[in-house]
C-alpha cells in the first residue's frame, strides 16, 4: 500500500510543467519517507478579453483574442509525515489545480485554499498546511505572491537575494484567514527559488543546520549555472553535509529562470 501511495504521489509531481517563452523551470521533491507532505503544483492559464473596435473600419468591431499567458507555480508543505501527510499533500495539490482557474489573485487564491482545507482537516490529526502561491506573467515578466506560513520564495538577481516576503498564517488552522499579496517585476537573468523547510533544515551528524544564509551563498555561487545543474548542485550539497544519516523531512525545490 505504502509502495502503490508513493507511486500516485509521484504522478502528481511527475506532471509536465507548462512551456512558456522566455522561462526555464527545474523542480524535484525528494520526501525522507515512502510518501510525504511536500508538494508543488505548476498550471498554465490565460484570459481572452472579448470584442474589441476595429482599428480598420470605423464603428465595427472585431473579436481579438488577447490571451495572457501566466503560470502559476504553488510549493506547500504538509505538517507531519507519513501517509497522513501524504492524503493531506494530494488533496491540496487537487483544490489548488481548482481553485487557480476561478481565483482572480494569489491572495484570493490562498483564502479559498485555507477555507477548504480547514473544513477537511479540522478534527485530522494534521495541524495545518503551509502554501507559497505565485502566479508569473511572462508578457510583463510580472510576479505576483502570498504566502501561507511558508518560508519566502528566494530573488536572485545578479550576486544578490532579496526574500519574497507577504504577510500570512498557516492554511487550515482557522477558517476566515486574509493573505497579503506582494508583486515584482522580473528582469532577464532573474531566477526564483520556493523551497521548503527541509532544505535549511537538513542536519550534519553535530546537528548544525544547514540554514538559509549558507542555501543562499550556494545559489549565489551557482548562478551563472543552468537551472537543473543549480538544482543539482544545491542536493549534492545537502547530501554531502549530511552525511550517510537519513533525511528528518521532505525536500522540495522549484527553480524559475527568466530568460
Amino acid at each position: 500500500e505504502l509502495a502503490m501511495a508513493r507511486r500516485v504521489q509521484q504522478a502528481l509531481l511527475s506532471l509536465p510543467t507548462p512551456l512558456l517563452q522566455g522561462v526555464r523551470i527545474a523542480k524535484r521533491c525528494i520526501p525522507a519517507e515512502s510518501v510525504g507532505g511536500d508538494f508543488y503544483v505548476l498550471t498554465g492559464n490565460g484570459q481572452v478579453s472579448g470584442f474589441v473596435p476595429s482599428s480598420h473600419i470605423p464603428g465595427v468591431v472585431q473579436y481579438a483574442d488577447q490571451r495572457q499567458s501566466r503560470l502559476d507555480i504553488v510549493i506547500g508543505d504538509v505538517a507531519g509525515h507519513g501517509v497522513s501527510s501524504a492524503l493531506v499533500m494530494a488533496l491540496s495539490a487537487g483544490l489548488i489545480g481548482e481553485i487557480g482557474k476561478t481565483a482572480k489573485s494569489t491572495a484570493q487564491a490562498l483564502q479559498l485554499l485555507n477555507s477548504s482545507l480547514y473544513s477537511y482537516i479540522n478534527n485530522s490529526q494534521i495541524p495545518y498546511v503551509t502554501a507559497f502561491y505565485s502566479r508569473y506573467y511572462p508578457a510583463t515578466r510580472r510576479l505576483e505572491w502570498s504566502r501561507g506560513g511558508h518560508p519566502p520564495a528566494l530573488l536572485l538577481r545578479g550576486n544578490g537575494i532579496t526574500e519574497l516576503e507577504s504577510q500570512g498564517l498557516f492554511l487550515g488552522m482557522f477558517d476566515a484567514e486574509h493573505y497579503e499579496q506582494g508583486d515584482s517585476v522580473l528582469l532577464p537573468g532573474d531566477r526564483v527559488i520556493f523551497y521548503t523547510d527541509g532544505i535549511t533544515e537538513t542536519r550534519d551528524g553535530d546537528g548544525n543546520e544547514f540554514g538559509l544564509d549558507q542555501l543562499i551563498a550556494l545559489l549565489i555561487q551557482t548562478c551563472l549555472y543552468s537551472v537543473e545543474q543549480q538544482l543539482d548542485t544545491v542536493y549534492q550539497k545537502l547530501s554531502q553535509f549530511e552525511g550517510h544519516r537519513s533525511p528528518r523531512d521532505d525536500r522540495t525545490i522549484v527553480l524559475l529562470a527568466v530568460e
